[in-house]
């Protein structure tokens, strides 16, 4: 986000978006353990507006997707990635800070944006939420407060954050 807007210019061009083409990186020291990539980016769009690239099914509602098993029945899902963009594979073993994929607009996604969770289960929308802190992150700028700094705070609700 800058200046409180996700985007600049064309609000149908994914480009137009900053946070399309970002870089996603691993959270923790994990292993692979489910990917899926090649679903096209959508258009970006709402409401009627919004035509996906291929029909909204179980198989492709989280578009391209990367998921680590953090342990201790803890799993990390990275959702609606950009299509060839995932640089890991089922099975490899990825460090924190390690470069996994970019972010895209693939699956029910209205525009380009990172759906991020951790949860109890390696099967997408399967599992039971699992509350984590992010180490730092900046807290974007409405209408009613500047932008902030936050640290060791999981967001909430809504909230749209910077990790630049």
């Amino acid at each position: 986000m800058e200046a409180g807007a996700a985007f600049s210019g064309d609000t149908l061009d994914k480009r137009s978006y900053y946070s399309y083409g970002e870089p996603l990186r691993a959270v923790a020291d994990a292993r692979v353990v489910a990917v899926k990539d090649g679903l096209p980016d959508n258009v970006p769009g709402h409401n009627e507006a919004f035509h996906p690239a291929v029909p909204i099914t179980l198989a492709t509602v989280c578009g391209n997707s990367i998921t680590l098993d953090l342990g201790r029945g803890q799993f990390a899902h990275y959702l609606h990635l950009q299509a060839g963009s995932l640089q890991v594979k089922t099975g490899d073993r990825v460090r924190r800070g390690q470069l996994l994929a970019r972010i895209g607009s693939s699956g029910d996604a209205r525009e380009p944006h990172l759906h991020f969770e951790v949860t109890t289960s390696a099967k997408q929308l399967a599992g039971e939420g699992v509350p984590y802190v992010i180490d730092e992150y900046q807290l974007s700028a409405t209408d009613v407060r500047p932008a902030e700094r936050r640290t060791r705070e999981l967001p909430l609700k809504d909230e749209i954050v910077d990790f630049r």
